[in-house]
């Protein structure tokens, strides 16, 4: 037999099928923990919800097998598999309806836990030149990164202009609009041609995240004046998961731990119904409203400690610091923060170097947001993000308030 007869013979064999759906599911359930030890609960996608009631119906069907009664073996095999189907098709529909998906998961159809992140990244930036999109299902706005990571044109250094850089989350960046059409962008069309305006926002940024973007890359331009932006969703939703300046150490920055059950509730959209009507939700940290008040009472003094070395920073280079508050759309029409923070008013008298402004009162007495249908055609109407109107309104706010609080700037 020559080579060429060898590699035309065929080769038959079979499998058996229950052979063959195991191996494929064993791949499966491989895989699945692969991408947690890489990713963390980020791994949930929309079929690791249907899958879990496939185990869960293999596992039931192995433990019922041993039933020694052939007759009530067959009865609770089938009273089994239907309970099964009927708690896959509610979580079908109760994920198709996104009845009680997270935030996250209805902008990026994977489940992303405010808990357990890290990153070798101290800016936590773009990576250079990355070409990404700001995208839910109602818009899609393509972004190009700098060669520092930054959404934002390439930034040359230019002594002859007055420098502003501009630190903040989703809100800076421009989330929810065209790139020349975010706040910054819009702050450079109003200050003129003597100002030059970096936009250092990123989506998920908070204050924590102002120390090394502007340690390690604003200070190298020597800018005149930093605006950075901050408000009671900085407080909760980023810094209460993330912590202070204590999320960095040697390697990079990581937030805290989370309760070790979240996989169970980032897998299954039933078990939510369960967590809901006791008070555990995602939104709230997992946490009771007393939980959640005992710690904000405890970490307020880490918030402090962040804006006082953001002070120290910009003290020893010389730097003005205009900082502004900005309020929520439901804080808006409600003319009220969710959260009291007066411990901050208090450290902000103390340090001279912020120069603060609210924004409360631009968006409601000088833009005539004061309800829900006043606010409507500046935000995105599910995703809660400004559109372009909304951050012409932010950046004439901003405009004014430097013009105010920091004339010596110049015009």
């Amino acid at each position: 037999m020559n080579i060429f007869t060898l590699f035309k013979k065929k080769i038959n064999f079979s499998i058996p099928l229950w052979l063959l759906l195991l191996l494929l599911l064993t791949a499966y359930a491989g895989w699945e923990i692969y991408w947690f030890t890489q990713v963390g609960l980020a791994f949930i996608k929309w079929h690791t919800h249907f899958m879990l009631f496939v185990y869960l119906w293999l596992a039931g069907m192995l433990l019922l097998s041993f039933n020694p009664n052939q007759k009530h073996k067959e009865n609770f095999m089938l009273s089994f598999s239907v309970l099964v189907f009927m708690l896959l098709a509610t979580e079908v529909a109760l994920h198709f309806t996104g009845f009680n998906k997270t935030y996250l998961e209805k902008r990026s159809n994977q489940y992303q836990s405010l808990y357990g992140n890290k990153s070798n990244d101290f800016i936590r930036a773009y990576s250079p030149e990355q070409l990404h999109y700001l995208k839910t299902p109602e818009y899609n706005y393509p972004r190009q990164a700098n060669s520092y990571g930054f959404s934002d044109e390439e930034w040359v250094a230019d002594t002859s202009k007055i420098l502003i850089q501009t630190y903040g989350d989703s809100f800076t960046e421009g989330d929810g609009a065209p790139a020349d059409s975010s706040y910054p962008a819009m702050l450079r069309t109003l200050l003129g041609k003597n100002f030059q305006v970096q936009n250092y926002g990123i989506c998920g940024n908070d204050p924590g995240f102002y120390v090394p973007q502007f340690g390690k890359v604003g200070s190298r331009f020597q800018p005149d004046a930093i605006v950075l932006c901050y408000g009671t969703g900085d407080l909760m939703a980023d810094f209460f998961s993330k912590g202070g300046l204590e999320r960095f150490y040697k390697g990079g920055w990581r937030s805290r731990k989370g309760p070790w059950w979240e996989v169970v509730y980032g897998t299954s959209y039933l078990s939510r119904l369960f967590f809901h009507a006791f008070g555990i939700e995602y939104g709230k940290f997992f946490l009771s409203d007393k939980d959640i008040a005992l710690q904000l009472k405890a970490m307020a003094p880490q918030w402090n400690n962040i804006f006082a070395e953001i002070g120290r920073l910009a003290q020893s280079h010389n730097i003005k610091v205009l900082l502004f508050k900005k309020p929520e759309r439901s804080e808006i029409v409600r003319a009220e923060y969710q959260y009291n923070m007066a411990f901050f008013d208090t450290f902000l008298l103390q340090h001279p170097i912020f120069h603060h402004a609210d924004l409360m009162p631009f968006y409601r007495d000088s833009a005539g947001m004061v309800s829900n249908e006043t606010t409507a055609p500046y935000y995105w109407p599910k995703d809660g993000h400004h559109n372009s109107k909304g951050y012409a309104v932010m950046a004439r706010g901003v405009h004014s308030a430097l013009k105010s609080k920091l004339p010596e700037l110049g015009e």
